[in-house]
C-alpha cells in the first residue's frame, strides 16, 4: 500500500511578470521611474542613495562591455531583493517562522521604494524555522527563472 505524502508546509508564489504587468499599468509610473533615473548624483563625499553610486549608473552586468550600461537603456529596471525571517510568536520559546523574500525597484525614489504597492512580495515561507541555504536556493528557483528570462528582454503589450 502507498503511503500518502503529505507536504509539512504551504509554498506560495507570486508570478513576478504578472506583478511587474500590474506594476507598469499604474499612472503615471513609468514617467516617476525615467525622472529619478535621470536624476543628478548628490554632490559631496556623502552619499544619499544607490544612485549617487557610479557604479550602479555603470552596471553592465553580463553583456558586452562595449554595450552602454544597463542601467542607461530606456524602460531598464532593477531589482534588490530583500530575505528576512521572524517568529510570529515574538519572543516565546515556541517558534513559528514565517520569512517574507521582497524586490524593490531602486529605480523608484527613496520615497516611494518601500510603499506596499511598489514591493514585490515574491514568495512567503513558513516553518518552525527558516530554511537552509540550500533550502532557500530551491525556493528562488521560480523567482530566478523569472529573473533570467528577463534579463534577456521581455515585452509587455499594453492592454
Amino acid at each position: 500500500m502507498k503511503q500518502k505524502v503529505i507536504p509539512t508546509n504551504n509554498f506560495i508564489y507570486q508570478p513576478f511578470k504578472n506583478w511587474l504587468a500590474r506594476f507598469l499599468q499604474w499612472a503615471g509610473i513609468v514617467g516617476i521611474l525615467h525622472q529619478h533615473q535621470q536624476s543628478q548624483i548628490s554632490e559631496g563625499s556623502s552619499k544619499c542613495d544607490i544612485w549617487d553610486e557610479l557604479v550602479w549608473r555603470h552596471f553592465t552586468g553580463t553583456r558586452n562591455i562595449n554595450e552602454p550600461p544597463f542601467m542607461s537603456i530606456p524602460g531598464a529596471l532593477a531589482f534588490s531583493i530583500h530575505v528576512d525571517w521572524l517568529n510570529v510568536l515574538g519572543k516565546s520559546t515556541w517558534f513559528a517562522s514565517i520569512g517574507p523574500i521582497m524586490l524593490i525597484c531602486p529605480n523608484l525614489p527613496p520615497s516611494e521604494r518601500l510603499k506596499p504597492e511598489n514591493v514585490y512580495v515574491a514568495e512567503i515561507i513558513t516553518g518552525l524555522k527558516e530554511p537552509t541555504a540550500l533550502k532557500l536556493n530551491y525556493l528562488l528557483m521560480p523567482l530566478m527563472k523569472e529573473l533570467k528570462e528577463l534579463w534577456e528582454g521581455y515585452h509587455f503589450s499594453p492592454t
